[in-house]
């Protein structure tokens, strides 16, 4: 907070009349936050497929940039690549991206470790937490479940598709 006032002078060097101070609140330019929404946790994959992503970002001030970094198994570093850069002022926004662990060519045993960062005008930074995606052949894999519950919603819409005929046979018959 404070108070400010304008001078202006002639070529002669002669100040105008002083003006009535005027008042500024100066707001910080706070750094960005990220959130990964999906799928928002370690995986465990029986097969390298295209992982969906859904990332939550916000700035106050304007997003500059979102940044995939990835880092395959525990050696290395991550390497980084942007997954949108923004042009205008855009506070908040929802973006949805894919990691292709086939593109990555990745075999039973192998684990990659993920995170997002946002970036705001002022190059200030934040990063979600790393996330692991593994491939294993197990049972309880992710992949796997989902089939299993897609198969058995089959099932589910199959029963409800009956019971709804059967519903307007007896609806039928109570109407003769």
């Amino acid at each position: 907070n404070g108070f400010y006032r304008v001078t202006l002078r002639n070529e002669i060097g002669y100040a105008n009349k002083p003006m009535k101070e005027a008042k500024f609140i100066a707001i910080p330019d706070n750094p960005p936050q990220v959130v990964l929404e999906r799928p928002g946790s370690d995986l465990t994959l029986s097969q390298p497929i295209k992982v969906p992503l859904v990332i939550a970002a916000y700035d106050d001030f304007g997003l500059d940039e979102l940044i995939l970094s990835i880092q395959r198994g525990d050696a290395g570093g991550f390497e980084g690549k942007t997954i949108k850069t923004y042009t205008q002022t855009t506070r908040t926004d929802t973006v949805i991206s894919a990691i292709d662990l086939a593109a990555m060519d990745l075999k039973p045993g192998d684990h990659i470790r993920y995170r997002v960062e946002a970036r705001d005008k002022k190059k200030q930074s934040k990063t979600t937490q790393e996330y692991v995606i593994r491939i294993q052949d197990v049972a309880n894999a992710e992949d796997k479940l989902l089939a299993n519950l897609d198969k058995t919603q089959d099932t589910f819409q199959e029963k409800l598709a009956k019971l709804i005929a059967d519903q307007a046979k007896v609806k039928e018959t109570v109407h003769k």
